[in-house]
């Protein structure tokens, strides 16, 4: 390999490749270079002609290195070397030993000590050996290969101290190469052959056009301090927290992010962060006095811009929370973009995430009180990071919330070596001011607060003999509206509706052609407080085991929270509601919620609503 520079002379002499097909991402890539290689020539030093034209230094140390290095085709790479992912000069390291134990491995070790053999095994193209069936060129092949491995090694080492003397291993081997692998077309180009286990490895994302999403439980143990019935006050265990997060992965800005309290999330918890990423993020009332944001920090697009810009592809994983019914009909019906569910606890499909999560845990979480670092294996058990202890130190979850919003802000507004000392907000200022793609929609308030509506069949129901006038059942609550009094015609008669997750108070029954017909409203004890599908449904499955009961209260929200207050030294699930709603709604007034709810008596007998306005309206 060439270690000089070429000179002027030899720069004319080279002719341009040919950038028919090429991206226009990919020709601006080759003329920095190009200009960078020709910079170096004419006297500049490597770091300062990459400086000068923001191209890596190990790029452009390459290309010198290599430009007049000759290509398979017999010429020097000449310009080529300019282009991304063009050359792929040969190793010069010596090759390995051959292994002298079988294990993990083995046998590509193997290949790369005895290079002879890879070729002999490439040219191998009859059938391989199943479990019906035999094949005795596979066995000639197999004999063949020991004997080259014998003239290496005199029969001692791998793979004749294997069991099989790795014949499993050689077949193996040999399924793989059979499979249809991306092949190099063009005469002048080499090119390694690999199995592309990511997405990005296919398709180059530019910003916002790959979203990543997922959930972390971070590494702090927290408790919370509670009132009981008596008034005493106890710490109790939250069972986890978790973190969730969407970042854009070219950019690695943070688009929205949020906290949930309790053992698990769910498929509202995942749409009620698509719905905070579709909004313009404002800066939180801080509680703690000497805590402040970093100037010029920010979460999402929206303050880099002043524009709230779409992505193209949100890639998750299939947890059950992700690929709910709810969740995946409503991402794509709304978010507008492609939805990419992969594959479970495998964070190697959304490394960019991974790796934020990682800097958050070593750079504040495991630094809290009761922070952690976990077990890995038997041999490295659980270790504590901070002296600070959980007990010592009760948590505050609107706290915990606005020290999160203020990290996030801040890492978006740090600048990062993997984007050449840029911010993840100068980033993406710097894209759309240059003119780049966006995908921007005067629907996205719309979107945003659609994503947590349920459509469902709804049938009406009553009885005119008896009086009681049309309603709908919906998760044991009933509902009515004045406008469907005394339309007896309409019973037993099916409707489309559509319910928000966040607040199941109201009903909108919908014609046929998707007109609203009429909007119900909750009836005691349902309809006082706001609450959203997974605090109804706790309230049920608390009912059904027989630890609470509704009968007679006027607000099964206020009285489900008394009893959970009332019964957290008894009960871990209490504690992580208590929580729960503490960061979602703020701390409960303990004086008035304590007060046992006044008995709601139903109506009974004749009763007019001519002149009387309905309470539950």
């Amino acid at each position: 390999m060439n270690t000089l520079p070429p000179t002027e002379e030899q720069l004319d002499e080279w002719n341009e490749p040919d950038l028919t097909g090429r991206t226009p991402r990919v020709i601006a890539a080759y003329e920095k270079r190009k200009v960078a290689l020709r910079s170096v020539v004419r006297g500049n030093s490597v770091l300062a002609a990459a400086k000068a034209n923001g191209v890596p230094r190990n790029t452009v140390t390459k290309m010198v290195h290599t430009c007049m290095a000759l290509a398979p085709d017999g010429k020097p790479w000449g310009w080529r070397v300019c282009l991304p992912n063009r050359v792929r000069m040969p190793s010069t390291k010596p090759p390995p030993p051959v292994p002298a134990q079988p294990g993990p491995g083995a046998f590509n070790r193997l290949l790369r000590a005895l290079p002879g053999l890879v070729p002999v095994l490439a040219d191998f193209n009859k059938p391989l050996p199943t479990r019906d069936r035999k094949s005795t060129a596979f066995e000639r092949l197999f004999e063949k290969f020991l004997a080259t491995v014998r003239k290496h090694t005199e029969g001692v080492g791998y793979p004749f101290n294997a069991g099989d003397k790795g014949r499993r291993a050689l077949l193996e081997y040999l399924k793989r190469m059979k499979q249809d692998l991306p092949q190099s077309e063009g005469e002048e180009e080499h090119t390694e052959i690999a199995h592309a286990k990511q997405l990005q490895e296919v398709f180059e994302f530019g910003v916002m056009e790959r979203l990543e999403f997922d959930a972390h439980r971070m590494d702090a143990d927290f408790y919370l301090e509670v009132e009981d019935g008596a008034g005493k006050t106890l710490l109790r265990e939250v069972s986890y927290v978790w973190l969730l997060l969407i970042i854009d992965a070219a950019s690695r800005l943070v688009l929205g992010w949020s906290l949930v309290l309790g053992r698990g999330y769910s498929q509202i918890d995942v749409l009620r962060l698509f719905n905070r990423a579709l909004k313009p993020w404002e800066p939180r009332d801080l509680l703690a006095p000497d805590m402040r944001y970093v100037p010029d920090s920010g979460v999402g697009t929206e303050v880099a811009t002043g524009r709230l810009q779409r992505g193209l592809l949100s890639a998750m994983d299939n947890a059950m929370a992700h690929h709910a019914k709810l969740t995946t009909t409503n991402l794509s019906r709304y978010l507008r973009g492609v939805l990419h569910l992969g594959p479970a606890h495998v964070p190697e499909t959304r490394g960019i995430l991974e790796a934020l999560f990682r800097q958050l845990e070593n750079g504040a979480i495991r630094h809290l009180p009761g922070g952690f670092e976990p077990a890995r294996d038997a041999d490295t058990p659980k270790r504590a990071t901070t002296s600070d202890s959980a007990e010592k130190h009760p948590l505050n979850p609107i706290a915990l919330h606005d020290l999160m919003d203020v990290v996030i802000a801040g890492y978006n507004a740090t600048p990062l070596s993997a984007l050449g000392e840029q911010s993840a907000l100068g980033v993406v200022r710097r894209y759309v001011g240059g003119g780049g793609w966006t995908f921007e929609s005067s629907r996205t308030q719309a979107d945003a607060d659609k994503l947590a509506l349920l459509r469902l069949t709804v049938t009406i129901k009553g009885n005119q003999k008896e009086g009681r006038q049309p309603y709908v059942n919906y998760m044991r609550g009933r509902y009515r509206a004045f406008g469907l009094r005394d339309r007896w015609d309409l019973l037993n008669k099916q409707f489309q509706a559509v319910i928000s997750m966040e607040d199941l108070r109201y009903i909108t029954l919908l014609t046929e052609k998707g007109d609203v017909f009429a909007r119900l409203t909750a009836l005691p004890p349902w309809s006082r407080t706001r609450h959203d599908f997974d605090m109804r449904k706790l309230i049920i499955r608390w009912s059904n085991r027989g630890l609470f009961s509704i009968v007679g209260v006027d607000d099964a929200i206020s009285a489900y929270r008394n009893f959970v207050r009332a019964n957290a030294r008894q009960y871990g699930a209490a504690v992580d509601q208590l929580a729960r709603q503490w960061a979602l709604y703020g701390p409960a007034s303990t004086k008035n919620e304590m007060k046992p709810s006044p008995a709601f008596t139903p109506r009974n007998g004749h009763v007019s609503f001519d002149h009387v306005k309905d309470p539950t309206k």
